[in-house]
């Protein structure tokens, strides 16, 4: 199996890239709110147009081909929780693009446990605590970030477990992610006969699971006892991702018999996913290298930077998307947010690309899915540090926009609510 999804369709005509974008409903959550929208790179729509051609072509084999909207999917939740752009806020409030003495860097608190930390984060700063609001922490964040250089914040919270990185050019190129032989290999089986355990949560690798689900594939989720999965704070979006197509299940694993049955179900599937930090699962015996081995199987580990050298740092869809550097441009070193968390839904699909293309090739692999990675890998060879050319702008006075480029011109969409994966079980025309 290649290192990485052999995405080599040719990049689509300007116009054709151009209108896509527009309709992606991308550029409507980018930028500062009552601003104009902010252009994304037309090579995101190149990009991620050969992505879900690739998720069509290998589901298509199995008999039932999964269609993917790539502007749905990247944009859905925002519509589906009503969010809008915000600039150097994230589009659900819960992080900032912040300017320290030497660059950019992100903070994400989407926890209340991040939040509660903020008073030990600022101490190198020398702020404390009667400085800092519990209930809007930003402003003094804000004034934390400007007194202190970009890696000694960073270090910081990487103690305190605080999501965040710097914003740096992303790599001419880079694999969305990384492969590790661990079994034996198989006969590849269809989708139809495939079983998925999925302990995976929030976003990301749910994302892959419903994919693979639409595919025909068998798919268990599973929650342990005490750590329900974060997203059922999202109602619309769990349902989005979960329901009608899993068998569903709670696990005590803090208990003998539990831990045995958890076990047990690992070893009955041909793919396992999860999302926890590499040793978390290894904490409890249940970790890739525990379960008896089994030819052909694939293990999908979804992180917010992989389990190298970032293996203890946290990570999340704004944050990860800033440590890829996949960010928009409203001016010369003027950064905003790209669209909500994106490096979660392209992860999301990344993922599930790599699992379609190592059960075809026979499986036997550990795929480790960083979201920072798929998200240099989107950003890759990208302008940096200033907006495109031809930036939005606004055609008429009833408040539409338009992206415009070489004398073409497409109106800007916003965000559809419509789930962008069909059904389960529709086979293929």
């Amino acid at each position: 199996m290649p290192a990485s999804p052999s995405f080599g369709d040719p990049p689509p005509e300007r116009g054709v890239a151009l209108r896509a974008l527009a309709a992606s409903g991308v550029p409507a959550l980018t930028g500062r709110d009552g601003g104009p929208p902010v252009t994304p790179p037309t090579a995101l729509a190149g990009r991620l147009g050969s992505l879900v051609g690739r998720i069509a072509s290998l589901t298509a084999e199995g008999g039932r081909s999964v269609v993917l909207d790539w502007g749905n999917v990247l944009t859905g939740r925002a519509a589906l929780l009503g969010l809008r752009r915000a600039g150097t806020a994230s589009a659900n409030g819960s992080a900032r693009l912040l300017r320290s003495t030497d660059g950019w860097l992100a903070v994400n608190l989407p926890r209340a446990d991040d939040v509660a930390a903020v008073p030990a984060l600022l101490a190198p700063a020398g702020m404390d605590a009667s400085e800092i609001d519990s209930d809007d922490p930003w402003p003094a964040v804000t004034e934390g970030a400007v007194r202190l250089p970009r890696r000694q914040l960073l270090l910081q919270a990487a103690l305190l477990g605080i999501p965040a990185a710097a914003l740096r050019p992303p790599p001419a190129s880079v694999e969305p992610f990384r492969v590790e032989r661990r079994w034996s290999p198989r006969s590849p089986i269809a989708l139809d006969k495939v079983r998925v355990v999925d302990l995976s949560s929030m976003w990301a690798a749910p994302l892959a699971t419903r994919i693979l689900a639409a595919a025909g594939a068998e798919v268990v989720k599973v929650e342990l006892s005490g750590r329900p999965d974060g997203a059922r704070g999202q109602p619309d979006l769990y349902r989005w991702l979960h329901e009608d197509h899993q068998q569903q299940c709670t696990i005590d694993a803090s208990s003998g018999a539990g831990l045995v049955r958890l076990r047990t179900l690992l070893a009955s599937a041909d793919v396992v996913v999860e999302s926890s930090r590499p040793r978390a699962l290894s904490q409890l015996g249940a970790g890739p290298e525990d379960i008896p081995p089994s030819r052909g199987r694939v293990w999908l580990a979804v992180s917010g930077h992989g389990r190298g050298a970032g293996a203890r740092l946290v990570g999340f869809g704004d944050d990860a998307a800033v440590a890829g550097g996949l960010v928009g441009w409203e001016g010369p070193d003027r950064p905003v947010f790209l669209a909500d968390a994106i490096a979660d839904p392209v992860t999301g699909m990344v993922a599930a690309t790599a699992v379609l293309e190592a059960l075809r090739s026979g499986g036997g692999l550990l795929l480790d899915v960083a979201l920072s990675s798929a998200a240099a890998w989107l950003a890759a060879g990208g302008r940096w540090g200033a907006p495109p050319a031809s930036p939005a702008v606004r055609p008429d006075p009833d408040g539409r926009w338009e992206l415009q480029a070489d004398g073409l011109a497409a109106p800007i969409a916003a965000p559809v609510a419509a789930p962008p994966i069909p059904p389960p079980g529709r086979p293929s025309s």
